[in-house]
């Protein structure tokens, strides 16, 4: 006696996988060339963009006691917090001081690169210490700005004033920047690439599914 075999069914999900893969292996050809292209041009537009550069200086700001006593860095150290390091920051941060600055490097840079400069006072949670920030065009000048306003705001009469109690010294004086912080050029790249590649693989199923059309219509 004879018997029949069965076959078994082939499982739903494996056939779409299979088919998911056929898809993007026919149209692989297309998915490459969007990611080329997406990945080139977000390169090529990077490398067009004006780059931009970030130098930081940083001073401290610390009590200095006559004569020596435990009781009183207490309370220095707890006045010095809230008060002058507050108003050290709102001396670095003053319109005028910057103008002082900007007018001190006119003759070194172009009045244009000057004005774009971006300046940012911060002071570092838990410390003393204020951070100014330059984001400029060129790395000379974001370095050597940051250096000036903080140069500006130790020679300040009002930081004078305070000097024989609550002194400003610089820290860190800012070094000129080896590489821009914007555009980031392989970043960009690796997103045109990511983005090219999903355009691409998006693009490998419409078109399986218009060429699937057009061949139902032309059997009918």
């Amino acid at each position: 006696m004879n018997k029949t075999q069965v076959t078994e069914p082939v499982p739903q999900i494996y056939t779409d996988i299979v088919s998911l893969l056929r898809i993007l292996m026919v149209n692989s050809w297309l998915i490459v060339l969007m990611a080329a292209v997406l990945g080139a041009a977000a390169f090529f537009i990077s490398d067009r963009l004006t780059p931009t550069y970030l130098a930081e200086t940083s001073v401290i700001v610390s009590p200095t006691l006559r004569p020596p006593d435990d009781n009183t860095l207490l309370y220095s150290i707890d006045v010095l917090n809230p008060n002058i390091v507050g108003t050290y920051v709102q001396i670095l941060n003053s319109r005028v001081l910057k103008q002082q600055a900007l007018e001190a490097l006119a003759a070194t840079y172009d009045q244009a690169l000057l004005e774009e400069a971006e300046v940012e006072i911060r002071p570092i949670q838990n410390s003393t210490v204020i951070v100014v920030s330059v984001q400029a065009a060129k790395a000379e000048l974001s370095a050597d700005l940051a250096n000036k306003i903080a140069q500006l705001a130790v020679e300040n009469p009002t930081v004078r004033a305070f000097e024989r109690s609550f002194p400003m010294t610089i820290l860190d004086p800012a070094v000129v920047p080896d590489e821009p912080i914007a555009p980031q050029k392989r970043l960009n790249l690796v997103i045109g690439v990511a983005a090219g590649l999903g355009l691409g693989i998006a693009a490998a199923f419409l078109l399986d599914i218009f060429v699937k059309s057009n061949r139902r219509k032309s059997l009918q």
